[in-house]
C-alpha cells in the first residue's frame, strides 16, 4: 500500500471540517446552510441600501432602518429591496426557528433516547464545535480501524489516498444528517456514524467495491 500523506492539505482541511458540521442538531445546520448566507445577504443590502440614500448615519442608516422595519415608506430601488426583505424574509425565517425550536423542544418532553438518558451537558459542551471526520491516515494507528482503512484504500481507492478520504468524509457525513443519528449529542453522533460505516463497508471493500465510486464512476 502506498504511503500516506504526512500533511492536509488547506482545501481539504476545509472540506472535512464543513462536512463536519453534519453532527449537529437540524437548527444549528440550518444556521450554518442558510442562516449565516442570508444574514450576510441582508448586511449588503442594507450596506447598499443606505449608500444610495446618503446623508450619513441619519440619513442613510436611519433611513434604511425606518424603510426595512416599514416606518417609512421606500424612496429608492435598494430601499424598496430592503423594506420587501423586512416585510417578507425576516419574519418568515424569525417565525419558522421560534417554531421549529418549540416543536422540537415538546417531542423531546416525551422521546429521550436511552443512549442520553443520564448524560449531563453543560453550557461549554453545547456551544463547542463538532468533532472533525477523522483522518484515515491516522485510524491507522487503531488496531480495530486498520484493516478497514488498509482495504479501503489499497484495494477500493488504488491507493488514491485523497480520494479514499473524500468518499470516507461524503458516506461519514451524509449518515450523520439521516434519522437515526438525530438524537445522538455531536461527539456520539460523530463516533458512531464512523463505526457504522466501517461495519457497513468491510464486506464490499473486500471485493473492491466503494459506493461512492460506484455512485460517481
Amino acid at each position: 500500500m502506498a504511503m500516506a500523506p504526512q500533511r492536509e492539505p488547506v482545501r481539504a482541511w476545509v472540506r472535512r471540517t464543513f462536512r463536519s458540521r453534519r453532527s449537529l442538531s437540524g437548527l444549528s445546520q440550518w444556521v450554518i446552510d442558510a442562516g449565516i448566507p442570508v444574514s450576510f445577504v441582508i448586511i449588503l443590502t442594507w450596506a447598499w441600501a443606505a449608500h444610495s440614500i446618503g446623508g450619513g448615519w441619519h440619513g442613510g442608516w436611519l433611513g434604511t432602518y425606518e424603510s426595512f422595519t416599514l416606518i417609512e415608506n421606500p424612496s429608492h430601488l435598494s430601499t424598496w429591496i430592503s423594506s420587501t426583505i423586512g416585510w417578507l424574509i425576516v419574519p418568515a425565517l424569525i417565525g419558522g426557528v421560534a417554531g421549529h425550536v418549540i416543536a422540537t423542544r415538546i417531542s423531546r418532553a416525551k422521546d429521550a433516547t436511552s443512549v442520553n438518558l443520564f448524560k449531563r451537558r453543560g453550557f461549554l459542551r453545547r456551544i463547542s464545535l463538532p468533532p472533525r471526520i477523522s483522518l484515515l491516515r491516522k485510524l491507522l494507528s487503531d488496531a480495530a480501524r486498520k484493516d478497514f482503512v488498509i482495504i479501503f484504500v489499497r484495494d477500493a481507492h488504488s491507493n488514491d489516498w485523497g480520494k479514499a478520504q473524500d468518499h470516507w468524509e461524503l458516506m461519514v457525513s451524509h449518515l450523520m444528517s439521516t434519522g437515526e443519528f438525530a438524537k445522538f449529542y455531536r461527539e456520539e453522533c460523530h463516533g458512531v456514524a464512523q463505526d457504522t460505516i466501517i461495519l457497513t463497508l468491510l464486506t464490499p471493500i473486500l471485493r473492491g467495491i466503494c459506493p461512492v465510486c460506484r455512485a460517481r464512476p
